[in-house]
């Protein structure tokens, strides 16, 4: 009952989210400008800042309104995956000030000396506005290059026109009599083979993998296709069930302006992921790369971030500053209430058996001719 609660809930919510985010985009410059608490902390005048991003990952109005604070101008750029982001710096920093990396990619990050320390000192909306919660993250203990940004969820995106009852568990997936599509990404579904298995999302043990492998080869027969995760698959009505992030759903939701579809973390668990916000190795304006960071924790700045991506916030000044959307914060399929947190998991470096991992999953889709 929870679980239909909670996927009410998230339905009810989200469609009055697009109204209200209308409603709230009709503010001119200086009536945003004026609910910033932040101020710009020296004369940048003139100067420009390089901002290397996922799409769809800023607020609608972020920039324009730090571009004015500062009397600046900020040069976007924008990756699709971790992957990209370390190999384009990899080969040597084309001039990228400000960067948002996913959660493991710090760890080869690091190693590869990718980044520049982070200095708190000159962040303080930062240090008086992030949740504790989000600091001392395995991939970055000591916080010495990553500053929480936003988080999210992996987890079943359906149709529930196609799916009559609602999704609580992996196994109703895996059971499902219909279209499914899976993402293109080893990890993810592997791990939600090994918890529903009973055993360690990040296990490194072979025989885990070849555990794995084979339960969803057994329960792979409803799948018609893998994919990077996108929505359009269960728009166009291809599939019944996507595996997909939250944030997906949620832009799926606020297009169509339907109840058609829910989205679920299953109680066995799922994977979190949490962006952080970073200055690259080689920045060419570090002090004003700390501004526009620090600028982003002001409660409003990233109320207004939350309010466009639907992604949920790590600023605790934020949440507490009634500038979130009801209908967000207060949708626990959203800001997930603590004991479904705790039910979360990080998908961490398996270095050791990445192969593994790889040939594995290589196997699985030529198994299941997809």
């Amino acid at each position: 009952m929870k679980q239909v609660t909670t996927l009410l809930m998230l339905v009810a919510g989200l469609l009055l989210f697009a109204s209200v985010l209308t409603a709230q985009e009709d503010l001119s410059q200086a009536e945003r400008l004026a609910k910033i608490a932040w101020v710009c902390p020296q004369d940048f005048s003139g100067q420009t800042l390089s901002v290397y991003n996922w799409s769809e990952y800023m607020g609608k109005h972020t920039i324009q309104d730090f571009e004015a604070l500062c009397n600046v101008s900020v040069v976007l750029d924008y990756y699709d995956s971790n992957e990209s982001l370390a190999v384009r710096l990899v080969q040597g920093n084309p001039g990228f000030d400000v960067v948002f990396p996913g959660d493991y990619i710090y760890v080869f990050m690091r190693q590869e000396n990718l980044l520049e320390p982070i200095n708190y000192d000159n962040l303080p909306t930062v240090r008086a506005n992030v949740d504790p919660r989000w600091l001392g993250m395995y991939f970055d203990p000591e916080n010495e290059f990553y500053v929480p940004y936003l988080w999210g969820t992996f987890g079943v995106a359906y149709n529930k026109n196609k799916v009559r009852e609602p999704i609580t568990s992996w196994r109703q997936v895996f059971a499902h009599n219909g279209p499914v599509v899976w993402i293109d990404d080893y990890r993810n579904m592997f791990s939600i083979a090994l918890v529903t298995l009973g055993l360690d999302p990040n296990s490194k043990n072979p025989e885990d993998i070849i555990k794995a492998r084979d339960f969803l080869l057994e329960n792979g027969k409803n799948v018609i296709a893998f994919t990077p995760g996108f929505k359009d698959t269960l728009a166009s009505g291809e599939a019944d069930i996507l595996l997909t992030y939250n944030a997906e759903l949620y832009n799926l939701l606020l297009e169509c302006q339907c109840d058609d579809y829910a989205y679920v973390v299953p109680v066995e668990g799922s994977a979190v992921d949490v962006g952080g916000v970073s200055i690259a190795r080689g920045a060419r304006n570090i002090p004003l790369a700390e501004a526009f960071i620090d600028y982003l924790h002001d409660p409003y700045v990233m109320a207004q971030i939350t309010n466009t991506t639907a992604y949920p916030t790590t600023n605790r000044g934020a949440i507490e500053s009634g500038y979130i959307l009801e209908e967000l914060l207060n949708n626990p399929a959203v800001f997930l209430p603590d004991e479904e947190i705790e039910r979360l998991y990080f998908l961490q470096p398996v270095i050791e058996v990445e192969e593994a991992y790889a040939n594995a999953w290589d196997e699985l889709k030529i198994f299941l001719g997809r």
